[in-house]
């Protein structure tokens, strides 16, 4: 191998490769540049492998990339990218270790950067240099080398140089702020790059400079404020740029702008919106969409209001012409029902667990919107998200406008595009005018359903979705048959459509449909169940899981309606057999499974005949899981989706316990779920103790032999520490949703609760341990509220029966016991944490006399609606307590210090302000403050004695 050179020297080393093996390197990246297949390419890397274990591989990779000129570009490429990999992943270590290392690949970039390389060099050179600033930091020699590579007059090493100052503002902007202010990396480097905004005649510096500046945006440095109208200027100069790529940066950066620095602009927005306009009917696509999206942003710029307001009558139009299609769109508009999907276009799908035993959190809701690929954003796209956000903001004030441009449009037969984007406009502003809307629709539904069956796919698909955006109003309309009935005919029709984009469309419709109309559905289910079931036997895999969710929302939203056994024998036996085409362990059956756990929720004890089948499929998937639990490729979401169906066939027989019983006994289901309970899973233990505490209801002997292992496993789940440090984490990092042990303690907590309800003093001896956590869990202050909920009613539910193991500890817990019930739904849940806190009262009376007022406003809250055995309770406790007060509990309450001893220290309240915090009490909404003498009267009312 000929190199320039004897070998690497510094002040700190002298080096120089062994030809051997140097050949060897040199060899391997020649192969993998000449490799036709990826087989090819992934043994030239496991032969390089080897040679990392060599201290001095980096330098040979080093020596390959910046020494051996003579050398092929693609193989000097292969040698750079490997190099960078090392800096990645071992840049920060050699910096402490070999830092000689280090100063050799600095030096060999110093070196470089000067020279002009050819193109694929030079871009492996700048990802090199932007990788070990991000790793091990910027150093003085690279600043200079870029600020002199900047002034040279070779436009490739110009180039090279505004790359690599372009990906290190991208990646690492910081780290050319660093230093002393009026002496960092940008001081220098700011001007340069602002006047290359202006180079007379290279295109790709602009937009090289264009890229520098955007990137820094959101960072902000002083060097930009400093240069500030050097930039606007600048900026605003090249809006008629002849390059596309130079305006199209141009308008990203003044969104940006905007977005983040709106201040800078406030005096020139109306020249801005001008500006931005003309961007927006600019020639070429790409920079419409960029400055299109400005639109979407200035909505949210309080400031520019009224400007956008007056900008209106102009813009509006232009939106609207812009979301037709065009001729450079990908347009299929086959009947291609019976083409396979390919797999790639089929996006993977997550499971997605019902749980509905993580009490009244819903902070943790995902809503995947899935209605088109959002990867392609378009010109149509960015279009109409604009005038949907306009919309929202001005609602029915831009109908004037709008409306006669899309009749226009709707009227125009020339040009199919038109009347779809009409359509598709419709659609765009149906939620932020839907008032407006309501005095039009009845003459534009008729209008779209002759649309939904248009010669065009791509119209009838639009149609859908519009006419789904308005099912709201079709719903609450209260005319069913005029305007509910039709809609919903319309888009089963089109549920059979025989192109697969109708088809999506459809399914998404009938999905908003069923959820705005709930169990107004139920008396169509005869004819909505075969045209689902019969797209169902003809739907390729994408549409298929479309068709599935159409299904569990349908389950969800008519639940029992559902159950009728001739609706029930049209679904299942083709589901099932779908089913059956699935390998046990095929993540794509996700969503045919969460489409069977919402069908046995909605059809009960009507799944009896197929119970069998599903049981036994999910027990196998469990067990083969579980097998294959090692391999990093086997998805774990499949025992969670299994044991959630599971759960759902067990209550689906809650009439028939005997068959589910028999179901349990006659498989290894127990034994499974005590080998699921113990992986390092959570989302699979969390539905295991869902599933167990189901099988509580009505199967609890089958439980029996496990109890004395599966207890404790459940009761340390509500470790204290554990949870407390889970939750101050979530608080420290602002994050959404429950962290996952706290999900997996909410269902353990339930599940022990449901079995304490039934099996008694038979399980006595486990609750202790199980009180004790609850104990030191239920007083903190950032406790997540479904937990604290389902705390309290295990608590009571402990308590029907063993109220001599909760009393002891009443003192306590008794005050956030009270408050966290007192807020609960009128159900059977808050009865049985009535009747448990009543029997720990009964057991230790003095523990209540702190939280006796709390007490009161348990019994309050039923508001004469309590069951009339807790009724019972609740008077002879109220008796008991005004025969020990030796007065009427009115004027107990009438005592100005009754509250003094209610205080929560750590958030600085006490008296009243402790009761409103803890029953939510708003003194705006209700106009008054909390008063516990008009509590006394209204428990009078109710029939107290007070």
């Amino acid at each position: 191998v000929s190199t320039q050179s004897t070998g690497f020297a510094s002040d700190d080393m002298s080096w120089q490769p062994d030809a051997n093996i140097l050949g060897q390197i040199v060899q391997l990246c020649t192969f993998s540049v000449n490799a036709t297949d990826s087989s090819t390419h992934k043994k030239v890397v496991e032969e390089l492998e080897k040679f990392k274990q060599m201290q001095d591989y980096s330098l040979y990779l080093a020596w390959v990339f910046f020494m051996c000129t003579d050398q092929k570009p693609g193989v000097r490429q292969m040698a750079g990218l490997q190099l960078k990999g090392f800096v990645k992943k071992h840049g920060s270590e050699a910096m402490d270790k070999l830092p000689q290392l280090i100063t050799v690949i600095r030096d060999c970039v110093r070196q470089a950067l000067p020279q002009p390389h050819d193109p694929a060099i030079s871009g492996t050179l700048s990802s090199l240099v932007t990788q070990m600033v991000t790793t091990i930091g910027v150093w003085p020699e690279l600043l200079v080398a870029l600020g002199t590579g900047l002034q040279n007059t070779n436009n490739a090493v110009i180039e090279l140089s505004m790359s690599c100052l372009v990906k290190i503002a991208e990646d690492s902007p910081e780290k050319l702020d660093e230093g002393p202010e009026g002496r960092t990396a940008l001081d220098t480097i700011m001007p340069m790059m602002l006047q290359a905004l202006r180079h007379p005649t290279q295109a790709n510096f602009r937009v090289h400079a264009l890229d520098f500046t955007n990137h820094l945006l959101l960072m902000w440095p002083v060097s930009l404020e400093n240069n500030l109208q050097t930039y606007l200027q600048n900026l605003f100069a090249l809006g008629k740029d002849p390059s596309f790529e130079v305006r199209k940066k141009v308008f990203i950066g003044v969104s940006m702008l905007t977005e983040d620095r709106v201040n800078v602009l406030e005096q020139h927005l109306p020249d801005v919106l001008n500006f931005v306009m003309e961007g927006t009917k600019d020639e070429e696509i790409e920079v419409q969409r960029e400055a299109t999206e400005f639109w979407s942003i200035l909505v949210d710029v309080k400031q520019a209001s009224a400007l956008l307001e007056q900008a209106l009558p102009n813009l509006l139009p232009v939106l609207l012409k812009n979301m037709a299609y065009t001729d450079e769109d990908d347009l299929d508009e086959g009947e291609d029902e019976t083409v396979p999907d390919k797999v790639q276009n089929i996006r993977p799908r997550n499971y997605s667990s019902k749980d509905s035993h993580q009490g009244d959190d819903d902070e943790d809701d995902d809503d995947d919107d899935d209605d088109e690929e959002v990867n392609d954003w378009t010109l149509r796209k960015s279009s109409a998200t604009a005038l949907d956000l306009i919309s929202n903001r001005f609602h029915d004030n831009i109908l004037p406008i709008i409306l006669p441009c899309i009749q226009a449009m709707l009227e125009d037969q020339t040009d199919w595009r038109r009347p779809e984007a009409a359509i598709l406009a419709l659609g765009a502003i149906s939620e932020g005018c839907r008032l407006g809307m309501e005095v039009h629709l009845p003459q534009v539904m008729p209008l779209l359903f002759q649309y939904m069956a248009s010669g065009k796919p791509l119209v009838r698909s639009i149609s859908c979705w519009t006419v789904g955006r308005y099912s709201t109003w079709a719903v609450q309309a209260q005319q069913p048959e005029q305007y509910l009935v039709p809609l919903m005919t319309q888009i089963l029709q089109r549920i059979q459509d025989t192109n697969k984009k109708v088809q999506a469309a459809a399914c998404s419709a009938f999905a908003q449909l069923e959820e705005e109309a709930q169990g107004e559905l139920i008396p169509y289910l005869p004819h909505i169940i075969p045209a689902l079931m019969h797209a169902f036997g003809r739907y390729q895999a994408k549409n298929m899981i479309l068709l599935l969710d159409a299904l569990s929302a349908l389950a969800d939203s008519v639940h029992a309606g559902l159950s009728q056994i001739d609706l029930v024998r049209q679904i299942f036996p083709p589901i099932l057999a779908k089913w059956e085409q699935f390998e046990d362990l095929d993540t794509s059956m996700f969503a045919l499974i969460e489409c069977l756990t919402s069908l046995c929720q909605a059809v009960g004890g009507s799944i009896q005949e197929w119970a069998q089948v599903m049981f036994a499929r999910c027990v196998r998937i469990i067990h083969t899981t579980l097998v294959n639990v090692k391999n990093p490729l086997v998805d774990k979401e499949l025992i969670v989706s299994s044991i959630d169906l599971l759960s759902s066939v067990i209550e689906g027989l809650s009439e028939r316990a005997d068959l589910a019983a028999e179901l349990i006994t006659n498989s290894q289901l127990m034994t499974l779920v005590m080998e699921v309970i113990k992986l390092e899973h959570p989302e699979s233990c969390q539905s295991a103790f869902a599933m167990i505490g189901d099988m509580s209801k009505t199967c609890l002997q089958q439980l029996g032999p496990c109890l004395p292992t599966l207890l404790p496993l459940m009761q340390s789940s509500l470790n204290p520490q554990l949870l407390i440090g889970a939750m101050d984490d979530r608080c420290g990092h602002h994050g959404n949703g429950a962290p996952p042990i706290v999900s997996v303690s909410n269902n353990a907590c339930w599940a022990i609760g449901e079995m304490a309800k039934r099996a008694g003093a038979e399980l006595k001896q486990y609750y202790p341990p199980v009180i004790i956590s609850i104990t030191q869990l239920i007083g903190y202050q950032r406790m997540h509220p479904g937990l604290l909920l389902n705390m309290t009613i295990c608590l009571g539910r402990i308590s029907l029966n063993c109220a001599d193991t909760v009393a002891p500890h009443l003192d306590k817990v008794a005050m956030v016991w009270c408050f966290r019930t007192c807020r609960m739904r009128n159900d059977v849940e808050k009865e049985d944490s009535c009747v448990g806190l009543c029997n720990a009262i009964a057991l230790n009376a003095s523990a209540i006399v702190p939280s006796f007022v709390p007490f009161l406003i348990v019994v309050n809250s039923w508001h004469g609606r309590a069951p009339a055995a807790l009724k019972a309770t609740f008077t002879q406790l109220l008796d008991a307590f005004t025969a020990n007060l030796g007065m009427s509990i009115s004027q107990w309450l009438s005592n100005p210090n009754v509250l003094d001893n209610l205080a929560i220290p750590d958030r600085r309240l006490a008296g009243v302000d402790v009761i409103e915090n803890n029953i939510c009490w708003d003194a705006h909404w209700q106009k008054r403050r909390w008063c516990p003498i008009i509590m006394a009267k209204e428990l009078a009312e109710q029939g107290y004695k007070v």
